[in-house]
């Protein structure tokens, strides 16, 4: 049922000519995500709440958006879309490529530090009743959001990763 879901995934973001490559990582990246976001659920605090572990998920979906477009434009078409549509644009396309790691890293990294901060205020605040009033909230935040980060993230890598190479 996983293979399905993330080859139906790959295919309907990226095309069917991306599946063969691209679902082995979007699926192990994906399951190895929602596995590290929903520890929460058993007591753990997820490691995804800290920046270095969600940098270098970013990092390393950085290196597979870029490795891509090389291998779909060459490494002269690759450096050559820096200064598209003319030379002055280089800055800006320069600007483009370094804020898409950010944006995938902080993006989950903020939402996880979040959750777990909020958790812990309340946990703090319900004193000895936090063995019961929590639970619904801890099915939010370790559950919920957990899938939807992980979701977020696999999506906005095969979106990226698409549109790198055929922006070239």
């Amino acid at each position: 049922m996983l293979v399905d879901l993330f080859n139906g995934l790959v295919g309907a973001n990226m095309g069917p000519e991306y599946k063969k490559v691209f679902v082995p990582y979007i699926g192990t990246m994906g399951i190895f995500m929602f596995i590290m976001n929903s520890t929460g659920l058993f007591g753990v605090a997820p490691s995804t709440k800290d920046i270095n572990v969600t940098l270098t998920f970013a990092m390393i979906s950085f290196l597979v958006i870029n490795g891509n477009a090389i291998a779909k434009a060459g490494l002269g078409g690759y450096v050559h879309s820096y200064f598209k549509p003319y030379a002055l644009m280089f800055p800006m396309n320069l600007i483009e490529k370094v804020t898409i790691p950010l944006s995938l890293c902080l993006r989950l990294f903020i939402n996880m530090l979040v959750g777990t901060i909020l958790m812990e205020l309340i946990y703090m605040g319900m004193g000895h009743l936090a063995f019961i009033v929590p639970v619904p909230l801890h099915f939010f935040f370790d559950l919920f959001v957990a899938l939807v980060q992980t979701f977020v993230f696999m999506m906005l890598t095969m979106v990226y990763t698409k549109t790198a190479a055929e922006h070239h």
